[in-house]
């Protein structure tokens, strides 16, 4: 299991600009979602509406319990407006854990769990 930090205010504007490329109300589940790759320093967030793309990378620290993990990467999708709902809820250090049916997101004394999605989005290949 990866696990990562980060500050409320950077993942917020993160999603913020990401999501805006997913529609909600779309036809289909995934144009709802939104795409997270964590891999040690670093998170990607990922929406898609069918016809836009929209990618970004912001740093993120490695909570300690990574040193001891066999895992390079982990990716979820889940549900962009209720991920987006729940950081904008919350302040200060944001602790991510990806597990393999859920993403729990840890702050102070907030707890949330959410759902992966059986559908997943198309990876993005970063531009050079």
């Amino acid at each position: 299991m990866i696990e990562l930090t980060i500050q409320q205010n950077t993942l917020a504007a993160a999603l913020n600009i990401v999501t805006r490329a997913s529609r909600p109300n779309g036809l289909a589940t995934s144009f709802e979602l939104v795409r997270l790759d964590a891999s040690p320093g670093r998170l990607m967030l990922s929406c898609f509406n069918g016809e836009f793309a929209a990618s970004g990378t912001i740093p993120a620290q490695c909570l300690p319990a990574l040193a001891q993990a066999q895992v390079d990467i982990a990716s979820t999708c889940v549900n962009a407006a209720t991920l987006r709902e729940v950081v904008q809820a919350v302040s200060g250090e944001v602790a991510l854990h990806f597990g393999e049916s859920e993403l729990r997101l840890e702050c102070g004394s907030n707890k949330s769990c959410l759902r992966a999605s059986a559908e997943s989005l198309p990876a993005i290949e970063a531009v050079n």
